[in-house]
């Protein structure tokens, strides 16, 4: 029996009497194996030809040499001068975006840090083409910062340690001296967090610059902190008069979180006033109850620790978890006694 097929490569008919026969001949198998397909290197431009199983799929060649595929890789490693010594060095990108300042090593870094502060704090600052008298530009800060990127931070000696503070508020006490306690440096200018001109900052509270952000309109209308407090935050399960009623209650623990849906640690906190603060005393409310720092007595340790009962039987016996009643017996806590 006889199998009839069409040659892909020449467009001839044959037969075979086996199947899956797919050239005609190994004539045809020859041109497909030498046929190459032409392409453009994505990082040069120049044409190259390859086989097809090398254009297909997923991991198909792009680029006409091993040498043009490492150069089209993303850049790992910044080759830029010392900050000190001027000498070649080669770091991450990743850390230089982190710390712009790289050294060569921990001896330039640290002479570095031995410089005047006010020398290494200006040369951070980009400083308007008027000069350090100008009052009205801003002079943004190009160093490291804070949190988010938000304010800028410069390493200070304190007490012979490195610390951090805020490069505005070092700014202007570089002009008005130490920054009075209580105090802190609050920005005039509304678009700018890394200003560091000293005419844009001045020693205010935190109210003072909370209520600069409500004029400055960079913070919501009507937001503060009297107005998310207690019932009027939005994620509060309980009203006032809940938490008066948990507080005059003499119910268990586990029953008033279930008869509210809380948790039982935030019953004990409502007890204890360590939530719900603002909400003041009344008369005839019991006093707070606060948890002892150890329920236990050194003889009641070694009680627990010799005794044969069982850990269930030893917390209802001294008013405690079984968890409390394992780690004594563990050795883990109260192990001095």
């Amino acid at each position: 029996m006889l199998y009839h097929y069409v040659c892909p490569q020449c467009q001839q008919p044959f037969s075979r009497p086996y199947k899956n026969a797919i050239y005609c001949s190994r004539a045809c198998v020859g041109l497909v194996k030498n046929k190459k397909v032409t392409l453009i290197c994505q990082w040069c431009g120049v044409a190259f030809q390859l086989p097809p199983s090398m254009v297909q799929g997923t991991y198909r060649r792009k680029h006409c040499s091993q040498a043009c595929a490492y150069a089209a890789r993303p850049q790992r490693y910044l080759i830029e001068p010392c900050q000190y010594c001027g000498e070649t060095i080669q770091r991450p990108v990743k850390q230089a975006e982190k710390w712009p300042r790289g050294y060569c090593g921990v001896a330039c870094r640290d002479a570095d840090f031995k410089r005047p502060e006010a020398e290494r704090f200006w040369e951070k600052v980009r400083i308007c083409e008027h000069g350090k008298w100008c009052k009205q530009c801003c002079w943004p800060w190009q160093a490291g910062t804070s949190g988010k990127g938000k304010y800028g931070s410069f390493k200070r000696r304190v007490h012979g340690a490195l610390v951090n503070v805020s490069a505005h508020t070092y700014a202007w006490e570089t002009v008005n001296g130490p920054m009075p306690e209580g105090l802190q440096g609050n920005h005039i200018c509304i678009a700018m967090p890394l200003c560091c001109n000293p005419a844009h900052v001045y020693a205010g509270t935190r109210k003072d610059n909370w209520q600069d952000a409500l004029l400055q309109g960079r913070a919501k209308p009507g937001w503060s902190s009297e107005s998310t407090r207690g019932h009027k935050n939005g994620r509060a399960k309980l009203t006032e008069d809940d938490v008066r009623a948990i507080r005059y209650s003499e119910d268990a623990t586990h029953s008033l979180a279930e008869r509210y849906q809380v948790s039982m640690s935030m019953i004990r906190a409502i007890k204890r006033h360590t939530t719900w603060q603002h909400l003041a005393w009344e008369e005839g409310e019991p006093e707070a109850q606060k948890a002892p720092k150890t329920p236990l007595t050194p003889a009641q340790i070694r009680t627990i620790r010799t005794s044969a009962q069982t850990l269930e039987e030893l917390a209802a016996c001294y008013h405690v978890s079984t968890a409390t009643i394992r780690r004594i017996k563990r050795g883990i806590t109260h192990k001095d006694i």
